[in-house]
């Protein structure tokens, strides 16, 4: 119910994306629920575990950990091979067999590329790229902080 919505398109492998991740998260907290996040899956070509590490968010998104997938890829960025993969799902306490079954199957791939299809029609190219309230964020305006940009859109 937040009236801002803050949208980050981001690649898993991406280490800007993992720098802004937690200060991202860390404004979205502090907004007192006047602002909420949301991802969207922009892997890039040539970052080849990008799409395999969102189709595993995919997956624990459909057990409610998202999130908690999300922080544990971007921790773990140089380590996104399968069984890394495997064992980020069971540390977060993942049902096993329902991750196999998701992340075998794919089963996130069309969220993933409507994601990235989005994405292109708004022209990213790289990321992360962030929008609030549909406005793509640049540094130089409203402070340069994402906290100026969400004050800018309440004040809309």
């Amino acid at each position: 119910q937040a009236p801002v919505t803050v949208v980050v398109f981001a690649d898993f492998q991406c280490s800007h994306c993992r720098q802004e991740a937690p200060l991202l998260r860390q404004v979205i907290e502090r907004s007192n629920n006047t602002a909420k996040l949301v991802y969207k899956h922009f892997p890039l070509a040539g970052n080849l575990r990008s799409k395999p590490a969102s189709l595993a968010t995919v997956a624990a998104m459909e057990q409610g950990k998202f999130w908690e997938m999300h922080d544990i890829v971007f921790e773990n960025q140089g380590a996104l091979e399968d069984a890394d993969i495997r064992g980020y799902a069971r540390k977060i306490g993942l049902d096993m067999a329902k991750f196999d079954a998701s992340y075998k199957a794919r089963k996130g791939l069309e969220l993933i590329e409507a994601d990235r299809a989005e994405g292109e029609k708004l022209g990213i190219t790289g990321t992360p790229a962030v929008y609030v309230n549909g406005r793509r964020m640049h540094g130089s305006l409203f402070g340069g902080t994402l906290g100026g940009w969400i004050d800018d859109a309440l004040q809309r």
